[in-house]
C-alpha cells in the first residue's frame, strides 16, 4: 500500500496570507498586500524579529486560527482527486503547527481538510499528524514506513535527503522521495528533488 505525506502550510494552506493579515490588524498598518510572496522563510524583511513575535502572540491567542487560512485550490484539488482515484493509498498531512486558542492542531487542520472536500473520501479520511518540530519529520517518514513527501520548507527536505536517501523503505518500495514544492522562499535550497506542484508531485507516485 502506497503512503504518502503531504505538509500543509505553504503546500495546502496559504499562511502568508493569513499571517500578513494578522500582522495588519496586530501592527495596525497595511504592510502586507494580497498576493505578495516572502523571498524567504522570515518573510523577506517585511517584519521585524519583535514584529514577528507579535504576530505570532496574536495568532497563539486566537480561537481556531488555522480554520481560516484559505486554500491553494489548485494543489487541494489535486489532492481530493488523486485519493479518489487510489482508495487503497494512506495519506498524511504531516504538519508542525502552533498550538492556538480552540480546538487542537489537528482537529483544526482535520476541520480544515473536510471544509476543502477532503474528507471521508472511499470510506476513510486523510489523516492529521501534528509534529512539535518539523526536524523530527524525516523521523515520522521513517517510523510509518511513508515512502513519498512533499514540503516547501528547505531544510525539512534536506534532512529527508540526508537521512533517508539511504535507507530503504521496509514496504518494498526502495527508497524515500522527499519532494521540495518550489516556492520564492526556497530558491537557495541544495535538494534532490525540486517540483512545481502537488500535481506534478502525485505523479511521481508509484
Amino acid at each position: 500500500m502506497t503512503a504518502i505525506a503531504i505538509d500543509c502550510d505553504g503546500v495546502l494552506a496559504d499562511f502568508t496570507h493569513a499571517f500578513g493579515e494578522m500582522a495588519n490588524r496586530v501592527l495596525g498598518d497595511n504592510r502586507y498586500k494580497d498576493g505578495w510572496q516572502p523571498g524567504d522563510w522570515n518573510f523577506g524583511g517585511l517584519y521585524t524579529a519583535k514584529e514577528q513575535s507579535k504576530v505570532w502572540k496574536a495568532i497563539r491567542t486566537t480561537d481556531n486560527f488555522w480554520l481560516t487560512l484559505r486554500a491553494y485550490q489548485d494543489n487541494v484539488s489535486a489532492l481530493v482527486r488523486w485519493v479518489y482515484r487510489n482508495p487503497g493509498a494512506d495519506v498524511w498531512i504531516v504538519t508542525s503547527r502552533a498550538e492556538t486558542a480552540g480546538m487542537t492542531v489537528a482537529k483544526q487542520t482535520a476541520h480544515w481538510l473536510h471544509m476543502c472536500s477532503c474528507r471521508d473520501i472511499n470510506g476513510k479520511d486523510v489523516t492529521v499528524v501534528p509534529v512539535t518540530d518539523s526536524d523530527d519529520k524525516w523521523k515520522i517518514y521513517e517510523a510509518m514506513e511513508i515512502g513519498y513527501s512533499i514540503d516547501d520548507k528547505a531544510e525539512t527536505v534536506e534532512q529527508c535527503d540526508a537521512m533517508l536517501d539511504h535507507r530503504p523503505i521496509p514496504d518494498g518500495r526502495g527508497k524515500h522521495r522527499a519532494y521540495l514544492l518550489d516556492r520564492p522562499w526556497n530558491q537557495d535550497a541544495k535538494v534532490n528533488r525540486r517540483i512545481g506542484s502537488v500535481a506534478d508531485y502525485l505523479k511521481e507516485i508509484i
